[in-house]
């Protein structure tokens, strides 16, 4: 459910700034745990498991882990490619072949490739994983902040999927028009569809 009322700018500084606490706070056992089983669920899906391209971020500090999922579709013979801001508060997704491949760190401190190529052109069996401080069941998200993907999403048509502990997943968010839902939600407790109809592409 959206909230529409309050100074929702500074409500959704405040609930970052406290999830952010907790999910530092998580057992290095529990968060072990579950991006197991997060990554063996996600790998489950009917979206993952017709998909020929893998749009995902690169997971850092105690984010749900993509290196399992990257490692597994490469092995797969699936495309995985990975985001690099622009700077200009832009971003574009670039192919690696390998883990290795992830050989830099950007301004904020995730792994990136060098950029030699063009950026991937999406394929009408791409999926997108999102990152998300937190969601809720029915696929509101709470971004970091910078808006990189809400801004990419609005013309992406394929499915989204976003990766959340279930410690972490909240019953309402608050959420600005700009704010675009992901279509799942998966947990290392269940996997949640969104219930109402997503994002409408010009």
């Amino acid at each position: 459910m959206k909230e529409t009322t309050g100074r929702l700018p500074d409500r959704k500084a405040r609930l970052r700034k406290r999830i952010r606490a907790l999910e530092f706070s998580l057992s290095n056992s529990y968060v072990a745990d579950s991006n197991m089983l997060i990554t063996s669920t996600l790998l489950q899906t009917p979206e993952y498991l017709a998909s020929d391209l893998i749009l995902t971020y690169v997971s850092i500090d105690k984010e749900p882990d993509t290196y399992e999922l990257m490692k597994h579709a490469l092995g797969e013979q699936k495309r995985v490619a990975v985001p690099v801001s622009s700077g200009r508060g832009q971003m574009d997704f670039f192919e690696i072949r390998a883990l290795s491949d992830l050989s830099k760190k950007d301004a904020f401190g995730i792994p990136v490739p060098e950029i030699t190529v063009t950026p991937v052109t999406r394929t009408k069996n791409t999926v997108a994983i999102v990152p998300g401080v937190c969601f809720t069941m029915n696929g509101d998200r709470l971004g970091r902040g910078a808006g990189f993907y809400d801004r990419y999403l609005q013309s992406f048509p394929n499915p989204t999927i976003g990766l959340c502990r279930f410690a972490l997943l909240r019953d309402t968010l608050p959420v600005l028009p700009h704010d675009l839902p992901v279509d799942i939600v998966v947990t290392e407790v269940q996997v949640y569809r969104r219930k109402m109809a997503t994002r409408m592409i010009p």
